[in-house]
């Protein structure tokens, strides 16, 4: 994942740009969910650790003991796989396929708005509502597209 496609991607979810991923030592986006546990999102995989201590316990010492879940993809926003991991990893089971191959994955972050995550892009909204006008034509107001 590129710098800047990170930070992009931090912005929408509300986590961290970081450099040296686990996997590919290059950069990745790390969130930390609602409930504590810490979400590691890199270009083709992803991993869920108990909490931030076991993420940096990884990263210091190999120490794979804190990790909940692991999740692979082909390529990023590449489909069902990419968008059912994503929002595995993220604790929010939504995704959505909008059709033409395109898949879309849904997210309440900590502060109470709604992200969608996609293949080139994500937005924020200030409800799932918010969203569906948008989608449908009508006006959505207060969201933010990254």
């Amino acid at each position: 994942m590129t710098e800047k496609a990170a930070k992009e991607l931090a912005a929408v979810l509300t986590g961290e740009a970081v450099r040296l991923m686990p996997s590919t030592r290059t950069w990745g986006v790390v969130v930390d969910r609602a409930d504590g546990m810490r979400a590691v999102i890199e270009d083709h995989a992803g991993s869920l650790y108990r909490d931030r201590a076991a993420f940096e316990a990884y990263q210091r010492d190999g120490d794979q003991e804190g990790i909940v879940k692991a999740a692979e993809w082909g390529v990023w926003g590449g489909g069902y796989e990419w968008a059912s991991s994503l929002a595995g990893l993220l604790g929010s089971e939504e995704y959505w396929h909008s059709g033409g191959g395109h898949w879309l994955v849904f997210y309440r972050r900590p502060d109470g708005r709604f992200a969608v995550v996609g293949a080139d892009s994500g937005a924020v909204y200030g409800s799932y509502e918010e969203f569906d006008a948008d989608l449908t034509g009508e006006k959505a107001e207060n969201h933010a597209f990254v």
